[in-house]
């Protein structure tokens, strides 16, 4: 079995090729076999990272073949009883990205059925994230190259996504909640609904950016490190409501935007500092955030983000007097 790669890429006849991939697949469902089956799955990694695009095509085949060295959260087998860890799924998974912009059909074809092979293998987070990828290509790329990422996110979607999204999703860009405590008044019923009018108000704007966000996202994509869509997309509405309410400094009195700090933007800065903190390599790590005095987007390092978020934070203590209730 170890010319396996070779005897697809010789093999002319598509029937005859079939059954030599079927015949590996019993080969590969044998634990017996297993380490020369992880021996062909680092050959095959090797060239689906480096090889001609023939090499490619049938390194995709074949790895989409192989089942048992990977970790299968789904089932709850994690890294720690496979041969591939969680990080070499997910390098594998940017390579089959790159892929899907071959200029050569076919490759992108066995990308897009290996991609899906290997969803299987991505925690929650990941899977949410190479969704979210595949959205960002799909926002930017041309035509020819965006079916083959359409057909991927077909493969991919499935109601387990849909659970994983929603509960992976942050605060920031959720419906909020209060639970009011203490003295409970109609005047602080009152204001916590008014805080969660304002809250809600200002998600629904910012999802007029999310088609844009992507879009910006894909034509970075392969040319810096962004941080992921998920983290991006909560510090980017946070950002989006401290810019739009620049005005509150200007109306100390209004209750209402005095609230609305106090409940929501505190804790939120508060929380995305801490996070942020503890961030290492902060300068070589970026995001996308909106600059709306400019009504654009923009693309800024996570250093100078969190230094951004930092001095609105301080100008806000300084500014308000904070409570704990609406």
């Amino acid at each position: 079995m170890q010319d396996i790669i070779e005897n697809i890429i010789q093999e002319r006849n598509s029937k005859e090729k079939q059954k030599i991939i079927d015949k590996f697949r019993e080969f590969a469902s044998e634990k017996k076999n297993i380490h020369e089956i992880l021996e062909i799955y680092r050959k095959a990694k090797s060239l689906l990272e480096s090889g001609e695009d023939k090499e490619k095509i049938a390194s995709a085949r074949v790895i989409n073949n192989i089942y048992s060295i990977f970790p299968y959260h789904y089932f709850g087998i994690d890294d720690t009883k496979t041969e591939i860890k969680d990080d070499e799924v997910v390098d594998l998974v940017c390579t089959c990205l790159k892929l899907l912009l071959s200029e050569n059909g076919n490759l992108r074809i066995a990308s897009a059925y290996l991609i899906n092979h290997l969803r299987s293998y991505l925690t929650d987070y990941e899977f949410v994230e190479l969704f979210f990828n595949l959205m960002s290509l799909r926002e930017f790329e041309k035509l020819k190259k965006k079916v083959a990422i359409e057909f991927c996110l077909d493969k991919i979607y499935c109601p387990h996504l849909e659970e994983a999204i929603e509960s992976l999703m942050p605060n920031e860009v959720k419906k909020m909640e209060i639970k009011l405590h203490g003295m409970i008044t109609e005047e602080s019923k009152m204001r916590a609904k008014n805080v969660k009018d304002m809250a809600r108000k200002m998600v629904k704007e910012t999802e007029e950016y999310i088609p844009r966000i992507l879009s910006f996202r894909g034509e970075l994509f392969f040319k810096e490190n962004l941080i992921p869509y998920i983290e991006n997309i909560g510090l980017f509405q946070l950002l989006y409501e401290l810019q739009s309410i620049n005005k509150i400094f200007e109306n100390l009195n209004n209750k209402g935007y005095s609230s609305y700090v106090a409940t929501r933007l505190f804790f939120l800065l508060e929380k995305n500092l801490d996070k942020l903190e503890k961030v290492e390599s902060k300068e070589q790590l970026s995001l996308i955030v909106p600059d709306l005095k400019k009504e654009q987007l923009i693309f800024m390092p996570l250093d100078k983000f969190y230094f951004t978020l930092k001095e609105i934070y301080e100008k806000m203590n300084e500014t308000f007097e904070v409570s704990d209730e609406p």
